[in-house]
């Protein structure tokens, strides 16, 4: 350190500003690449690089685009990498008119892409859903005579599998089994949980074999996999088999292995099990999470076991989550659902308090649970905030809303003053509620 202020050399430097770009601190990378300028180390091609690949990442690309510019207009040359860095932030945030103008660029330039920036092009239409696009990036590379790694396969093949085209997924790893390539697991466990999200959960049993056949081991990420699949077709014995033949095999479960588990337990009733197991997670490295306490409230609630389902809300807070919006909503449903609508009603003002803000949902359920039990003052005054919020009845809300001015006039004038969707007015006017 220096009076000034610290001075180091370029390689100092150069390792400050790659650690900082590494942690995802381009900003701070920037300004030390600002201050190594100003003590008369010229940036690089490499430093540039660094940081503009770090806005990048951090989803930062207008920073990277500008970065980019100065590096060019200091007279630095940008190379295939710094190329690369650019078109792939700029495809995976969807700017793709602008990945292709540095693309174009790039080969004005004279300097020629390679696999990286191609799977970048190609994974940018391919997340949108342009697949003829992405096929004429994938039959420019090939016809250049540059190979498509795992990388180019593994792209097509989620996209595809998001998108529900599993059998085009399938033949795009056929595809790659022919050239030669071997695919790793992740690939067959993305095409396994396409499988599963599409109802094939017997393709994706099926898919078990030919890992086998190919050498490879099962890990947990597949092994969740497969375990989900069966607990969405409410094959929940069957879900426990893999689950202990996971753990024999020395795999250890992951926390979305017992969450898959748990959520299908309780969808299926079974809601002793899914609190022993919850009980069992606890004893591991993991701890439940606040969507697995959600589920376990649902069930409870659904079941109309409301004493139980007060306790596990409480007990969310004492193990130091934080109730959401969509745990409230539970609640709310599970209290209005035994009429309990004023108590509901009161738990929103404390949803409030505690800095948690409802949403369209809640407020709708809320709503409806006060307009049924005949609480309708508090109704109209739970309606003017959801209005002054831009939230909007749904349409159980809006027929009950309907009626009641249909029944009582002294209501009419209130529900025609919100701000909203005219069909309410409109209804009452009309005195068509149906």
């Amino acid at each position: 350190m220096s009076e000034k202020g610290f001075q180091g050399d370029d390689v100092l430097y150069i390792v400050l500003i790659n650690e900082l770009c590494k942690i995802r601190q381009p900003a701070l990378a920037l300004e030390m690449h600002r201050k190594m300028e100003k003590n008369n180390y010229e940036g690089t091609i490499n430093t540039y690089t660094m940081v503009i690949d770090a806005f990048c990442k951090s989803e930062m690309v207008d920073e990277a685009v500008s970065l980019f510019s100065e590096m060019v207009s200091k007279g630095v040359s940008p190379d295939v990498i710094a190329y690369g860095s650019l078109i792939k932030g700029l495809s995976r945030s969807g700017r793709l008119r602008a990945a292709f103008t540095y693309f174009d660029e790039m080969v004005s330039r004279g300097l020629s892409a390679d696999v990286v920036v191609y799977n970048s092009l190609i994974h940018g239409f391919a997340q949108v859903g342009m697949w003829k696009e992405a096929k004429k990036i994938f039959d420019v590379m090939v016809g250049k005579g540059i190979s498509p790694d795992v990388a180019t396969f593994t792209i097509f093949i989620d996209c595809l599998c998001k998108e529900e085209k599993i059998r085009e997924a399938q033949q795009i790893l056929d595809l790659m089994i022919q050239q030669g390539k071997k695919p790793e697991v992740f690939m067959y466990s993305i095409l396994m949980n396409g499988l599963c999200s599409t109802g094939q959960l017997d393709e994706a049993k099926k898919l078990l074999g030919v890992i086998a056949e190919q050498g490879l081991q099962l890990d947990a990420i597949s092994y969740s996999i497969i375990i989900n699949g069966c607990c969405k077709s409410l094959k929940i014995d069957e879900a426990f088999q893999f689950f202990q033949k996971m753990q024999e095999e020395g795999i250890k479960p992951t926390i979305a292995t017992y969450g898959a588990l748990i959520e299908g337990l309780c969808k299926n009733g079974q809601i002793e099990k899914a609190i022993d197991l919850i009980h069992s997670l606890e004893s591991t490295e993991y701890k439940p999470s606040l969507e697995i306490f959600t589920m376990l409230l649902d069930a409870m609630c659904k079941a109309e076991r409301l004493e139980e389902a007060r306790k596990i809300f409480i007990e969310i807070s004492e193990k130091g989550l934080v109730p959401d919006a969509v745990t409230y909503n539970v609640m709310f449903s599970g209290l209005c659902k035994k009429g309990l609508s004023l108590e509901a009603d009161e738990l929103l003002t404390k949803m409030e308090e505690k800095g948690c803000l409802p949403d369209d949902i809640s407020y709708n359920v809320i709503l409806h649970g006060l307009l049924r039990v005949k609480e309708v003052d508090r109704a109209m005054t739970r309606l003017e905030q959801m209005r002054r919020k831009n939230f909007v009845p749904d349409d159980a809300v809006t027929s009950m809303l309907l009626r009641l001015a249909m029944e009582d006039g002294q209501y009419l004038a209130t529900i025609q003053s919100l701000p909203g969707p005219d069909v309410i007015r409109k209804g009452v006017v009309s005195g068509n509620i149906d």
